[in-house]
């Protein structure tokens, strides 16, 4: 709760108890929230949805105590989820001023003795918001939730009022101290009749140690303490029908009636986490009773009487008829009786059983259960068939009356099993039973009991119902060894408590063959008193072992062609289960393989799904050289004591692989060859690098002196190609149908060769056509020259088609860069000087054609000169 929130409450209080001042005067407990007056009081109107002003709850009384005017009783306070008026708003503080001097304001406690307003015990009483009631699983303030009522009559009242809005199953939250006593019967000031049997078919969870929170926000740790009141639900001609679950609640100091009182037909009921301590008077820590629903105790709950002085409580009670009673972490203590009593009083209670616990259901479990310092049986159990003693700790009982740790009046066909605990220092034996028989699963401790019966214990024997220890081997997995699995041999044996080592029996026994998969082998053993153990283990045969491969070595087999060989191969599998088995190889033998290594993958699986893999390589390589076709040798005239420029066709090669190639020959064709005899070397080299057998052939050049040829433009040499032609300042040559001019190529030589489109330095551009082609190389002692002089030129005049659609160019191949070059310009005959004396870079002229020359179609190179080839567009 915020600042706001308290100072909030603080002044509205105050407010209302102004208001009962001017109007009445009234005394009310402020844990019962009836007024003595005979009016009753109306109860408010609760309104949702408003913001403006503060929605009303009910508030705990209080008491203007002055004279004998009394003020009837206010039972309305804002909610703490209301907005909080602002600080300044002072419109009800005049009200104080009204009062008479000598008013007395107060707060009237549980028990009726007044508090003054001023002190903290009083602002604590009208500030304490409890309880609220909400659908089951749904957290305070949550939707369908009740308002934080103050007081547990004022929720009783709103139950009463709008039982249809408590139609359902539910929880009621409480907070630290509720003040009352709770109550769910059919009495008028709990629900009346009516109600009751409308609200008593749900469910119902009373939630204790809430910290006044909604939501998320909201803890349930520590307790509900409810002091010396008490908890009642249903009484025995009208109980409840739904289940009752009781959570984080304490008594201490109940003397007027059972701490907790629950009766139900089918309902379950379970206490988790409640204690009841210092009970006095003559009646029950807690009484449950349910017709046909199971009782459970849990979670460290805990009932203790008031042994001291005349004080008197009979313990724990529960009884169901046809359900179950568990009961776990939980101690019951001090049960008290009396041993007599001067005028008036018992001398000695017989007739009240002061047991810690007092039992009575068909199945009794109790785990971790602790009994002790209860004047008669720490706990008492009747009525059952099945009771199991898990742990339970039964010490220092029958402290009056003769009593032991656990005492079992049995239906005679009751099984009393002890599982472990401790009966020590009781009254009797530390387990008394009748109508029973105990069967100890795990020994008791039991050490100063006043009849120590058998085992220092027991006031009778105990069974020996404890069967055999089987001692079987763990599950065993093992190999198949062959078709029909395997032969497993095991080692199984038995002892008994009573009869030491017994004979055990196993099927299928050991030494069997036991089939590939798993087989359960049940065994068994028996002692003396027909105690029988069983118990198997199971035998797993695993064929695990995949087959064995026998595959070839590595295969190297030499290339048939360029797809490599065909390769044939034997592999196999055997298994130790099945036999021969399948292999499945990848290249599968007879295939292709290709010239390289290739991995051949095999698997063989058998009928379990084992697989074995391997592999091995085929290696097809190619180490044939490919062979040379032969070459003759040629003879060739020269006009030009240097020599000639021969083009010849290179011998061709085969191989097994590559198939058909072209030799290398050196020199190349196209190569200088001086006058006499040449030995040309061809060789070739396959792709996977062997080397043919080289062949050779001559080139003779025999020298004849050239002839030359007088026309009206002076000298025109014819050539036939290849022979080395010294220039003079304006040499033209005809060479093969095209006429070559050398424009102030002084002292220089040229070679001219015929040139065809296969061999061509590079592929035409896409669209040309070939026509004819030179090639035209410029030498000067010797060398060739690669960039013509400036103010020298090459000019060559193809003869072209006339009267023809046909579109005509002339291309050049730029070595350097690689691309042929085209014409740039177009000139005329007068500019052919001009022409020359620039420095141009990499361009072709196209002289226009005249009258007399347009069946030519003549260019001029004047920077580079080499491969010229005329092509159609």
């Amino acid at each position: 709760m915020s600042y706001k929130q308290y100072m909030f409450k603080v002044v509205i209080s105050a407010l209302l108890i102004a208001s009962i001042v001017l109007v009445n005067t009234s005394v009310a407990f402020a844990d019962e929230g009836v007024t003595p007056d005979s009016t009753p009081t109306p109860e408010p109107t609760e309104e949702t949805g408003v913001t403006e002003t503060p929605e009303l709850t009910q508030t705990p009384d209080v008491t203007v105590m002055e004279g004998s005017e009394s003020t009837p009783e206010v039972e309305a306070t804002p909610s703490e989820d209301e907005q909080v008026p602002a600080e300044d708003d002072t419109s009800d503080l005049p009200l104080f001023e009204q009062l008479p001097d000598d008013t007395e304001i107060v707060v009237l406690d549980g028990n009726g003795e007044p508090i003054p307003l001023v002190t903290q015990e009083a602002l604590d009483i009208i500030l304490d918001t409890d309880p609220m009631w909400c659908p089951a699983g749904v957290l305070p303030g949550g939707v369908g939730c009740s308002i934080n009522f103050a007081t547990i009559s004022a929720l009783l009242t709103s139950m009463r009022n709008s039982t249809g809005s408590y139609t359902q199953d539910g929880i009621i939250y409480f907070t630290a101290n509720p003040g009352a006593s709770f109550s769910l019967t059919t009495a008028g000031s709990s629900l009346g009749t009516g109600d009751f049997n409308t609200l008593n078919d749900f469910n119902l969870t009373l939630q204790g140690g809430w910290n006044g929170l909604n939501g998320g926000s909201a803890t349930f740790t520590g307790t509900t303490n409810f002091g010396s009141n008490t908890l009642t639900i249903g009484t025995s001609s009208n109980p409840w029908v739904g289940n009752i679950t009781v959570n984080n609640f304490s008594f201490n100091n109940v003397t007027s009636n059972n701490a907790i009182t629950i009766y139900t037909t089918s309902g379950d009921i379970t206490l988790n986490n409640v204690d009841v301590g210092q009970q006095g008077g003559t009646d029950y820590t807690a009484y449950l009773d349910s017709q046909s629903g199971d009782i459970t105790v849990q979670n460290g709950s805990s009932f203790d009487g008031n042994n001291s002085g005349a004080n008197q409580n009979r313990g724990f009670h529960a009884e169901t008829n046809s359900g179950a009673i568990t009961i776990s972490d939980t101690t019951f203590s001090d049960a008290h009786g009396c041993l007599f009593v001067f005028f008036g009083s018992c001398f000695l209670d017989w007739a009240t059983n002061y047991n810690g616990a007092t039992l009575n259901a068909p199945t009794v479990t109790l785990t971790n259960v602790v009994s002790n310092n209860n004047d008669l049986s720490g706990i008492s159990i009747s009525n059952a068939n099945s009771i199991w003693l898990n742990n339970v700790v039964s010490t220092n009982n029958g402290t009056i009356i003769v009593g032991p740790g656990v005492l079992v009046n049995g239906t005679g066909s009751t099984v009393v099993n002890v599982n472990g605990g401790t009966f020590s220092n009781n009254d009797s034996f530390g387990v008394y039973v009748t109508g029973s028989v105990i069967s100890v699963i795990s020994p008791a401790t039991c050490t100063g009991n006043l009849f120590t019966g058998f085992d220092n214990c027991y006031n009778i024997a105990p069974l020996d119902v404890t069967p055999p220890v089987l001692n079987l081997p763990a599950d065993i997995t093992t190999e198949a060894t062959g078709p029909s699995g395997a032969t497993v041999t095991y080692s199984a044996s038995a002892t008994d408590l009573v009869d030491g080592p017994v004979a055990v029996t196993c099927s299928p026994s050991s030494g069997s063959i036991f089939p590939i998969g798993t087989t359960t082998v049940n065994c068994s053993a028996a002692d003396s008193s027909g105690n029988t153990a069983n118990g198997n283990f199971s035998v797993t045969v695993q064929d695990t072992t995949p087959p064995t491969l026998t595959l070839p070595a590595d295969i190297t087999t030499e290339a048939t062609g360029p797809s490599g060989a065909i390769v044939s191969y034997s592999a196999s599998a055997s298994d130790i289960v099945d036999g021969s088995v399948p292999v499945i190889c990848i290249p599968a033998s007879g295939g292709t393989f290709p010239i390289a290594s290739t991995t051949v993958n095999c698997s063989a699986t058998d009928t379990q799904g084992n697989s074995a893999n391997g592999s091995f390589s085929v290696i097809v390589q190619d180490t044939t050289p490919p062979v040379i076709s032969p070459q003759a040798d040629i003879f060739i005239i020269s006009h030009h004591h240097f020599g000639v420029t021969l083009s010849y066709t290179a011998p061709g090669t085969n191989d097994a692989v590559d198939g058909a190639g072209i030799a290398t020959c050196i020199p190349s064709s196209g190569s200088i060859f001086p006058i006499g005899n040449t030995i040309v070397t061809c060789t070739a080299t396959d792709s996977h690098g062997n080397t043919a057998v080289p062949v050779m052939f001559l080139v003779m050049v025999d020298f004849v002196p050239q002839t030359t040829q007088t026309s009206s433009g002076g000298f025109i040499i014819t050539v036939t190609g290849g022979e080395l032609i010294d220039l003079d300042c304006s040499t033209v040559v005809n060479a093969f149908g095209i006429q070559v001019a050398y424009h102030n190529l002084c002292d220089y030589q040229s070679v001219i060769t015929d040139m065809e489109a296969n061999t061509l330095p590079a592929e035409l551009p896409i669209g040309s056509t070939f026509v004819d082609a030179l090639n035209i190389a410029v030498l000067f002692e010797g060398a060739i020259v690669e960039e013509l002089p400036l103010g020298t030129g090459v000019q060559l005049d193809f003869p072209v088609a006339v009267n023809t659609q046909d579109q005509y160019a002339v291309l050049l191949w730029d070595n350097e860069n690689k691309e042929w070059l085209n014409v740039t310009k177009v000139m005329n005959d007068s500019d052919i000087a001009t022409t020359l004396s620039k420095d141009s870079n990499d361009e072709l002229y196209q002289i226009a054609p005249t009258a007399t020359s347009s069946d030519l179609y003549r260019i001029l190179t004047t920077e580079k000169t080499g491969t010229f080839v005329i092509v159609k567009k």
